[in-house]
């Protein structure tokens, strides 16, 4: 009798966590389904110009990794990329299904590849048809995930649109050094304070 008890419980115990288990996997097939796909993936210029970037060539991003792991640059674990992405650019990945990201609308966006964990990043004045500048390219992501001295002074040097563009479009502001350099910029008008 005990026995046949036991059996009983043990049955319906199993039958439980099954059902647990099967209720776990649809809200993860809910939650999947809810992702929303990313709005700047696909663009058009006005012009006739239309990108989509779920498309993105495997060969540019290929070619873009090849130059990475050739400058030795560590690519991030999944938590870094996510939240590096989140703290710079304020863009959540989880809530998007899209494998490749255009972080902003524009001719030449910043591009989170999700699979590879880096910023797929191209240079209008870099020759065609990739537009590829392996130095923007590296040291761009080095200062994104890593904050890296040498590849700050080097965006400031050759690319300090870019920087402005994390503070300004973005708005970036972790980084104190980079926020005063972007703020020179501004002609703030100061108005005196007249007290009576």
């Amino acid at each position: 009798m005990i026995k046949n008890i036991s059996l009983a419980l043990l049955y319906s115990f199993v039958l439980s966590c099954t059902g647990q288990e099967s209720k776990l996997q649809l809200q993860n097939i809910k939650e999947i389904n809810s992702l929303k796909d990313k709005p700047c993936n696909i663009t058009d210029a006005g012009d006739g110009t239309k990108s989509n970037y779920d498309d993105l060539s495997p060969e540019f991003i290929n070619k873009a990794k090849k130059v990475l792991e050739q400058r030795k640059f560590q690519f991030p674990d999944e938590n870094t990329f996510n939240q590096k992405i989140l703290d710079v650019f304020s863009f959540n990945l989880k809530d998007y299904k899209n494998s490749i990201i255009a972080l902003r609308p524009a001719m030449f966006p910043e591009v989170a590849i999700k699979e590879n964990k880096f910023i797929f990043i191209q240079d209008a004045g870099a020759a065609e048809p990739e537009f590829m500048n392996p130095d923007l390219l590296y040291h761009f992501n080095s200062y994104i995930f890593y904050n890296t001295p040498v590849s700050y002074v080097w965006l400031q040097t050759n690319n300090s649109s870019l920087l402005y563009d994390l503070v300004v479009y973005y708005g970036y502001n972790k980084d104190k050094k980079l926020v005063e350099s972007v703020f020179k910029k501004f002609d703030l008008i100061v108005f005196p304070i007249w007290s009576s």
